[in-house]
């Protein structure tokens, strides 16, 4: 499959278009299983949605950041330059900050779960789709990463109305980041399209460890709590 389509004056890297498909079945994935309410499904979509902007705006915001000179003389050449492992840093730090501010001033717990529960399934199904059309069409992809993706899929669906948000989420977090950290002893990782260093899982499973420490006190008083047929 060649790097890009030439539609007239318009380049259409193909690389684009296979995490914009995977992302669409992704959330279409999310959408048939409907593990929340009407109401809140809604929400959450418009809080996906809401994050990957976000996060396409934090990542352009890093390729600027790091092809500062070639900006200033030409803006739009810009746009010729990918993005690579080194925005994506800052696209996530970026992300994260605003995901935090908007954690502490906009969602109790029950929403932080349903919020964190969706983004993750989005983004390991959409994660999945991509790997496989990898592997399938473009003979390349990671086929460790792809069973570890398989694992996480069938258990958070094996999980639903069985366990409580909370430990699917921190489970989904925890193994995906140790899975990612395991293959990347043996094997070049990557998220999309995007080849990450080691230390980059390693920070994320410190992390996820720490999440699940604080949200264990936390939530340790509100164990009767009920959310779309989930116990918080």
């Amino acid at each position: 499959m060649p790097p890009a389509w030439v539609f007239g004056p318009f380049i259409v890297k193909v690389e684009l278009v296979l995490i914009a498909i995977s992302i669409a079945l992704g959330v279409i994935v999310f959408l048939f299983i409907r593990p929340f309410s009407k109401n809140e499904m809604k929400q959450r979509m418009d809080e996906i949605f809401q994050l990957l902007l976000t996060f396409m705006i934090c990542l352009w915001l890093g390729k600027i950041l790091f092809h500062w000179s070639t900006f200033i003389e030409d803006p739009v050449a810009i746009l010729a330059y990918p993005s690579n492992s080194q925005a994506f840093y800052v696209g996530i730090l970026l992300t994260a900050v605003y995901s935090r501010w908007r954690i502490t001033s906009h969602m109790d717990h029950v929403t932080y779960f349903q919020w964190l529960f969706s983004w993750l399934f989005v983004f390991i199904a959409s994660s999945f789709v991509y790997q496989f059309i990898q592997i399938s069409i473009e003979n390349d992809g990671n086929g460790l990463y792809l069973s570890l993706l398989v694992m996480l899929l069938v258990g958070a669906l094996f999980s639903l109305q069985r366990a409580s948000l909370y430990g699917i989420t921190s489970s989904l977090l925890f193994f995906w980041s140790l899975g990612q950290l395991a293959i990347s002893f043996f094997w070049q990782t990557s998220i999309f399209q995007f080849h990450l260093h080691t230390l980059f899982y390693l920070v994320l499973l410190i992390m996820s460890i720490v999440h699940i420490i604080y949200w264990r006190r936390r939530m340790s008083s509100h164990t009767g709590d009920e959310s779309g047929g989930f116990r918080i």
